[in-house]
């Protein structure tokens, strides 16, 4: 019997065959954005003259809990720790009701520990809430939590209530309530009773539920019940000033390590290209030596620039700096686009070894006018006469301050960059922002922080209408 086989046949077959070779996986959907659900909870909400031990939340898919330390608290405090247990998709929280006080109501919080566990979704719900007597405690408190050395809201820190009808002090016992505050930096205490409390904020990085050395917070000192207090409640973080060293650098006698050191002046100017514009308009020049000069001789000095291919002659300024006997710097009024030569003759500086520096000539050239941004700012009426103080940063590094005595201030060279603006109020007429210290209740000195940064480029004109940060 002979088969016969059609050739076309055979090459559709072969066709088919390598089609289903090629697997294609199947199209996953959407991305699941949708929380866990609460399916049964083991025992119902809001429960009068009860001591219940434990609370158990079945919910519609499987779960993962995070940070259970941090974010799942029992509010008042209790003393012993909550023991949280999950499997599946159920969560377990327990506590002995031994520990439970009399006729106080209870707010167990999840905050954000709860997260299906293939997309992380938070499942966030309201406190559940009991009571040990026949009724709720109903009174609140709110407020805010600010950054007190930025003029910022902060919105990574935890607010604590202490009991003063049964302590005194905030730092040898746990805090009676404790809340964390919103994304806008907003914390809200619900349910108290009508005691007298202790409030205080703390950035608490190791979730200890106390202020520790190194940590930022926020106090004020009068005592509040909030049957009676009813306004809102602004907490300035802030970190205890440590002791500051003596940065000053004392000269010490010459030894032998000092007569085998060479006398070198170093002049920190770019002279590398001569047609580059280095030299800022509104900047010294800076000027150190490798040891302490006892001699100045300002003869052996000479600054001169181009004039018409003339060199003349500029006045100029040598400024030591009284704490650091090893630094100098070098000031005149800089003209804008305009070679200039820096002469430093033999003998300029003499140390206690009687050598002599070395003469050196510098050339460069200073920026335009148009290498600069402009900038006007307008102070609001409301910060004057106030003794308070004007602070432009660049790049986060204090570029100028000034005390603010008119509404507007003018700046014609100002580099290219970031720059932030703030007002602090210098109660003590100290020239610097001044931190608190809860000891001696002293509150930190206030600050505002304008609500935006520049980012400024050469030519262009800014003009700034200073408004404070708002978290609203």
């Amino acid at each position: 019997m002979r088969l016969g086989f059609n050739r076309w046949g055979i090459s559709v077959c072969l066709l088919f065959l390598e089609a289903c070779a090629n697997i294609v996986p199947p199209d996953g959907g959407d991305k699941d954005i949708q929380p866990p659900k609460l399916v049964s909870q083991s025992i119902k909400d809001s429960m009068l003259s009860a001591k219940p031990n434990q609370l158990s939340l079945q919910m519609d898919e499987y779960i993962t809990v995070a940070d259970a330390v941090k974010e799942i608290t029992m509010s008042p405090s209790i003393e012993a720790p909550l023991l949280v247990n999950y499997t599946y998709k159920k969560i377990t929280v327990s506590w002995p009701d031994s520990v439970l006080l009399p006729n106080t109501t209870y707010r167990l919080n999840f905050g954000n520990a709860i997260k299906d566990i293939n997309e992380g979704n938070v499942y966030q719900r309201k406190p559940f809430v009991f009571s040990t007597g026949s009724f709720f405690d109903s009174l609140k408190l709110t407020g805010t939590v600010w950054d007190a050395a930025k003029g910022m809201p902060d919105t990574t820190a935890r607010v604590f209530l202490y009991n003063f009808d049964k302590d005194t002090s905030v730092f040898s016992t746990k805090p009676f309530y404790q809340t964390k505050v919103n994304n806008k930096a907003a914390f809200q205490f619900e349910g108290l009773s009508a005691h007298n409390y202790a409030i205080i904020a703390v950035n608490d990085a190791n979730n200890n539920a106390a202020i520790d050395k190194g940590e930022s917070f926020a106090y004020i000192q009068e005592i509040i019940n909030p049957a009676t207090h009813k306004q809102a409640i602004t907490l300035r973080l802030f970190k205890e000033q440590e002791t500051l060293k003596d940065n000053k650098i004392t000269a010490k006698p010459p030894s032998v390590a000092d007569a085998k050191k060479a006398f070198i002046t170093t002049v920190f100017i770019d002279t590398s290209d001569l047609s580059k514009r280095v030299q800022e308009l509104n900047a010294d020049i800076e000027l150190e030596l490798s040891c302490k000069s006892i001699k100045l001789n300002k003869k052996q000095f000479l600054l001169s620039r181009d004039s018409a291919s003339i060199m003349v002659e500029s006045e100029v300024v040598l400024k030591s700096d009284s704490l650091n006997p090893l630094h100098y710097s070098i000031a005149t009024n800089w003209l804008p686009d305009v070679h200039y030569e820096l002469r430093l003759l033999k003998g300029l500086f003499e140390d206690s070894l009687g050598r002599k520096s070395a003469s050196a000539l510098y050339k460069f050239k200073t920026k335009r006018d148009d290498d600069y941004a402009q900038l006007n700012i307008q102070i609001p009426d409301s910060f004057l006469h106030r003794k308070c103080i004007l602070q432009i940063y660049n790049q986060e590094k204090l570029w100028k301050q000034f005390p603010i005595d008119q509404s507007k201030f003018s700046f014609k060279f100002l580099y290219p960059g970031k720059y932030s603006f703030v007002i602090f109020e210098d109660t003590n007429n100290n020239g610097f922002w001044d931190t608190g210290d809860y000891l001696l209740k002293k509150q930190p000195e206030r600050l505002w922080q304008h609500e935006a940064s520049i980012q400024a480029k050469s030519s262009w004109e800014y003009i700034i209408d200073f408004k404070p940060f708002s978290n609203l």
